[in-house]
């Protein structure tokens, strides 16, 4: 079975199988035993191994193998993958939240000024928000405030999964055009924000934003070329660097 499974590639092109000859052009495929039944063992191509092997891995991990096709998964897989995403996003944010907390107390995170949302440090801020902040931090030494983006987004092989999470970021509407305004909109509104921390020195604040990545990828390198971004094993560096430890 074996010989014949590997010429299947020289089979289909020539119309002519040769069984029991071992195919050694560079067409010939590279296949794995996938089922066993009984005395008979199931060959199949290493890539589709490969593949599925990868789709499972997204799927328990609670990552989209293909965002862009979300409302053509059954209502069952796609109820469990939002729960799993939101999972591994929130334990994500939790431990960027930690490593910030280490070098500031004025910290929150998750923060949004909108009607039945946690308010916080933007309780008496009249203005809505642009949208839900992932942590925010105060650093009154140096004066600055920073709205971090935390992203919990793995390395993609696919041109097609790279180019949508690059429309995603930097679509008119996607995380980049947010994020950006986040911080204009903790300027406009730093005083709230400072009283509630009763921190008394208001003057010369500046807002930073920049862009946490679980893990380095391709997409961290094309965002970095437009805006601030760090690695989340960065983040003492980059505070370093902002003159704030």
């Amino acid at each position: 079975m074996l010989p014949q499974c590997q010429d299947c590639t020289r089979a289909r092109l020539t119309g002519r199988p040769e069984y029991g000859k071992i195919n050694t052009r560079r067409y010939r495929l590279t296949i794995k035993p996938l089922i066993r039944l009984d005395e008979n063992i199931i060959f199949g191509i290493s890539t589709v191994v490969t593949c599925a092997t990868q789709v499972v891995r997204q799927f328990t991990s609670g990552e989209w193998p293909y965002s862009y096709e979300k409302e053509k998964f059954p209502i069952k897989l796609k109820n469990k993958l939002i729960q799993l995403s939101g999972k591994t996003s929130s334990d994500f944010e939790n431990e960027v939240y930690k490593s910030i907390s280490k070098h500031t107390p004025f910290i929150e995170k998750n923060v949004c000024r909108n009607v039945g949302k946690n308010d916080k440090c933007f309780e008496t801020v009249d203005e809505p928000c642009i949208g839900e902040i992932d942590v925010i931090s105060l650093h009154p030494k140096s004066k600055k405030a920073i709205v971090w983006e935390v992203k919990k987004i793995e390395q993609k092989f696919g041109s097609r999964e790279i180019s949508y999470d690059v429309e995603e970021f930097l679509s008119d509407k996607g995380y980049l055009t947010i994020l950006k305004k986040k911080p204009d909109y903790v300027k406009r509104n730093i005083d709230d924000i400072l009283e509630y921390y009763n921190i008394n020195d208001k003057e010369n604040w500046t807002v930073e934003s920049v862009f946490v990545f679980s893990s380095l990828s391709i997409l961290k390198f094309i965002i970095s070329q437009h805006h601030s971004s760090i690695l989340w094993d960065e983040i003492e560096s980059y505070l370093h660097y902002q003159n704030i430890m």
